[in-house]
């Protein structure tokens, strides 16, 4: 079985991101998270200390981005000696995916050589190498480096912000926060520098006011919260708000009508921001009309001395279902406000600091806004960190939960109304506002459960600057901290122009995953596939030859053996190959693609590969040809040494002769190694069987001979024996004799003998296909199984046709002639004798079936009584000669006794027919026109 190249480069590898440019990126991260860090205060070095040193944390073991461009190194070297070996089969295959992970390979080199010296040379003030503290248990928590914290400093797509936490921590790492506030003193940072119990309480600044101004701990007095509104009431408010009439608007009936009509423009106008469907118009029951006599005298829903809220009301509830509030009420509590989700009916002494750092946090969200969107530079924790702002929003806050209000209007309210001071040229817009509220309540829910709320660092990736999203991770530019720790000193070689390359990306949010060649071949193979089903030659052949974007290469560059069969097998091969003959490309790659597309060819490639199988478990792109000859090599030559360095001389014909074998064999195999693209798999196999089969025999003799001393040639032979058996993995040629018999070696041993004439690969191949056919004990399937195509020959097919009767294996030889199909261990029986074969048997009996009718070769009788039977006659047995027969008992063209017919017509045919039917396989199987030709070649 044909194995298609399998790359083993990874489309993730931890901090490495490839452009669509094949430029190497290595990202440093920062903290871990999407857009808010999820590593604060005593756990901000984490990433950083991964990425330089690796770590272990609660037994899991994280690798230094040092040690994953090693192993990423190894893999793209591992993929491009596969290429390399691949290459015998096409002098250009896989070249663009080679010329890829060639380019990536010397970038990942270039990172590996650049931390090396950075953390050698580079790091004076020891910066990158104290994050290792962090690995210790004695509480020791090192700064960040001081260049990585000036990178932070100048990005202008994230920033860092302090909150006052009542009990806070002062391992706060992140230098000038766009957003803080005064806080606490830590019961850590006592000033006489003593612990103590509890945090000594500043009594000022905006968190300090909160906590005061929502519970007084002294009376153990909370405020409370009611419920917020629901959203039918809200949006009454609202309509009511922007109105602005007095309630008894609607009261006289003179001017009601006229009146009401305005009112519902209104209420249509709020409406449709719920949901774009709804109508004042009409009733929901009965599709009335809307107006005053509808809601005072049918739906009886107002008074006409109600308010204007009821009619508003009445309106609302003639023009929706309950059940409408109250789908849209279970929308809407998917984005329960942050202010109410979880509080309860009070905030006490248990929720309290939890509030207070939720406003400190909406305020932390506004002010980012600001800054990334170029309102503000201001840092709005200083404003209201001052008084009277810090007790005014405190208070407004607490008014707004016991009334239910909607908190983050309040504080936008607040904020719109000393925009000014706060450094804003305008109020922020409804649109701003739910663009914050909606950052501020996804970043609050996913750091809601933090041990620690006294900073957090948030970026928006969505926006250009030194941040990035990658893998999770809030991340930098490795180069862009390299260039300004070794202050531009250190050349950084082939990755010179990268920092440019990812800032000018079209986005900073980096793809996790990379491109690493499946799926263009992957993608290669699906079309390749699909136009050999839609029978379309001329399309598969301008496909072919199609040169890849950005690449001298063709698209039959990514051919692999498995492709190769399914185009050389396809039951329209002859018509592909004459579309090729009409192709307008180069006579080159014409002669190349025809070479590797046609029968004869992969009949070759597909032996190479059984035979080779049976010799060794290493696939053969993978020997080494140069490992081997050199080997060869130094066995003479150490020989020749030990032998010119004795004091005696003699002469010794066989030895010579047995040397020169040796030198020769050496020579052949470097010359193959040296052209890979010119080396034709069955001389590599040939050569290797040579050097296998030469060194064993050489071993034989020496063995034989009657020396007074072990013969120093023989002793570099079984030597490099062993080496050899380990290169290409010889443990299947290398079988002991059994009791039952001689092993496989010493079997080839005794043919090569006899036959020393004879190449050792038809040596083997003999004594290959005969082992593979003796594995089928019933001698007519194994007589039907010889005939077959070489790729049929694989263990796991003739473990296959083993299992099957003679009628099945006939029946399944007539398929494997029309198209190429692996049989494997996976292969189903059941389906591929019930349902694919008989498929393709009609497909084709019933083109086959037209073409003798129309030349009345049969009556439309004898037609329609065969194209019942389509799909249970081989092709083959659809000739003149049969179709004649078969005419004169009609009667018997049915499901019971066609069988018998069908026996008689699989007698075993001549040599003459045998040869005649293969070489007219192509015009049963659709390759060419079925005219009247086709029905003399089948007059046997």
């Amino acid at each position: 079985m044909p194995d298609p190249i399998k790359f083993k480069e990874p489309e993730r590898c931890d901090y490495v991101y490839i452009d669509e440019n094949n430029k190497v990126h290595l990202m440093m991260p920062l903290v871990g998270g999407v857009e808010i860090g999820l590593d604060n205060t005593c756990q901000t070095g984490v990433e950083l200390n991964s990425f330089f040193h690796g770590s272990t944390h609660e037994g899991v073991t994280r690798f230094s981005a040092q040690h994953h461009l090693a192993e990423y190194a190894k893999l793209l070297k591992e993929d491009i000696q596969e290429i390399e070996k691949q290459r015998a089969i096409s002098p250009l295959a896989f070249e663009t995916q080679l010329k890829v992970k060639k380019e990536r390979l010397k970038q990942v080199n270039q990172y590996i050589e650049l931390i090396t010296v950075l953390k050698k040379d580079y790091d004076a003030d020891k910066g990158i190498k104290s994050l290792q503290l962090l690995e210790n248990t004695q509480g020791s928590y090192p700064p960040i480096p001081k260049e990585v914290s000036a990178l932070v400093k100048s990005a202008t797509n994230g920033f860092a912000v302090r909150l006052s936490p009542f009990d806070n921590d002062p391992l706060t790492l992140f230098n000038d926060p766009i957003f803080s506030v005064k806080r606490n003193i830590s019961k850590w940072r006592r000033p006489d520098g003593r612990h103590h119990l509890g945090a000594i309480d500043i009594n000022e600044g905006l968190g300090s006011r909160l906590r005061s101004t929502f519970y007084d701990a002294k009376t153990n007095t909370g405020s409370p919260i009611l419920p917020p509104k629901t959203l039918k009431e809200k949006v009454i408010e609202d309509i009511l708000a922007k109105a602005n009439l007095p309630d008894d608007y609607l009261k006289e009936p003179d001017t009601r009508d006229e009146r009401l009509t305005e009112v519902k423009k209104i209420i249509q106008e709020e409406l449709v921001k719920v949901n774009k469907d709804i109508s004042v118009d009409k009733s929901t029951i009965g599709g009335m009309d809307i107006d005053a006599s509808y809601l005072l005298d049918l739906a009886c829903t107002v008074g006409e001395d109600d308010p204007l809220k009821e009619w508003i009301g009445g309106v609302i509830g003639a023009a929706t279902s309950s059940e409408f509030w109250d789908l849209e009420e279970q929308k809407q509590s998917e984005a329960i406000s942050v202010f109410y989700d979880g509080e309860g009916k009070e905030v006490n002494a248990s929720n309290n600091d939890r509030m207070s750092v939720k406003v400190q946090f909406l305020l932390a969200e506004a002010n980012i806004f600001c800054k990334l969107n170029k309102l503000s530079d201001a840092n709005f924790g200083a404003f209201f960190d001052e008084e009277p702002h810090a007790t005014n929003i405190a208070k407004n806050v607490k008014e707004g939960l016991g009334k239910g209000a909607n908190i983050e209007k309040v504080i936008f309210d607040y904020i719109n109304t000393y925009h000014a001071q706060l450094g804003l040229k305008n109020p922020l817009t409804e649109e701003q506002q739910k663009e914050i509220t909606e950052q501020f309540t996804k970043n609050y829910n996913t750091i809601k459960d933090s041990p620690h709320f006294d900073e957090f660092f948030i970026a928006d990736t969505s926006k250009k600057g030194a941040l990035f999203n990658h893998q999770n991770r809030i991340s930098l530019s490795f180069l862009e901290f390299f260039q300004r720790q070794t202050k531009g000193k250190h050349p950084l070689g082939e990755l010179e122009g990268h920092v440019e390359a990812l800032h000018s990306g079209s986005t900073n949010n980096l793809s996790h995953k990379n491109e690493v060649g499946y799926e263009k071949l992957e993608q290669f193979k699906t079309e390749v596939v699909r136009l050999l089903a839609e029978n379309k030659p001329k399309e598969l052949i301008d496909y072919l030859t199609l040169q890849q974007p950005g690449s001298k290469a063709p698209n039959y560059s990514m051919l692999t053996l498995e492709t190769q069969n399914y185009i050389a097998y396809n039951r329209n091969g002859q018509e592909i190959l004459r579309a090729l003959e009409q192709s307008d490309a180069n006579p080159k790659a014409k002669q190349e693609l025809g070479k590797l597309i046609s029968p004869t060819h992969v009949k070759h490639e597909n032996l190479a590969n059984v035979v080779w199988s049976k010799v060794s478990s290493k696939p053969l792109f993978e020997v080494e040809l140069n490992r081997v000859a050199s080997g060869i090599s130094a066995t003479v030559t150490n020989y020749e040494r030990e032998k010119n360095g004795r004091w005696f001389q003699r002469t010794n014909k066989v030895r010579e002769e047995q040397i020169q074998q040796l030198k020769e064999i050496a020579e052949e195999l470097k010359k193959l190694a040296a052209k890979p693209d010119n080396a034709k798999k069955e001389e590599v196999v040939n050569s290797l069987l040579k050097s296998i089969m030469v060194l064993d025999k050489i071993d034989a003799d020496i063995g034989k001979e009657s020396n007074l001393f072990k013969s120093s040639l023989q002793r570099e032979v079984v030597g490099f024996k062993k080496q050899l058996q380990e290169m290409c993995q010889l443990e299947n040629y290398a079988i002991k004799p059994t009791p039952k018999g001689r092993g496989f070696q010493q079997q080839l041993q005794e043919m090569h003998m006899i036959n020393q004439g004879k190449k050792p690969l038809d040596l083997i191949t003999t004594f290959v296909i005969e082992e593979q056919f003796n594995k089928i004990s019933n001698q007519e399937v194994q007589k039907i199984a010889r005939d077959l195509p070489h790729h049929s020959h694989t263990d796991q097919a003739i473990e296959f046709f083993a299992q099957l009767t003679s009628e099945e294996a006939n029946k399944v030889a007539s398929y494997l002639n029309l198209e190429y199909r692996e049989l494997t261990q996976s292969t189903d029986k059941h389906k591929l004798l019930t349902e694919e074969i008989p498929q393709a048997f009609k497909e084709i009996n019933e083109r086959l079936l037209s073409g003798f009718k129309q030349e009345g070769v049969i009556d439309e009788g004898v037609h329609e009584k065969l194209l019942a039977l389509a799909d249970k006659i081989p092709p083959e047995l659809v000739t003149k000669k049969n179709l004649e027969k078969w005419s004169t008992t009609p009667e018997m063209l049915n499901d019971t006794q066609f069988g018998s017919l069908l026996k008689e017509a699989q007698s075993p045919p001549s040599v003459v027919a045998t040869r005649d039917f293969r070489r007219s396989i192509d015009d049963i199987t659709g390759r060419t026109n079925l005219d009247s030709t086709h029905t003399q070649t089948f007059n046997h």
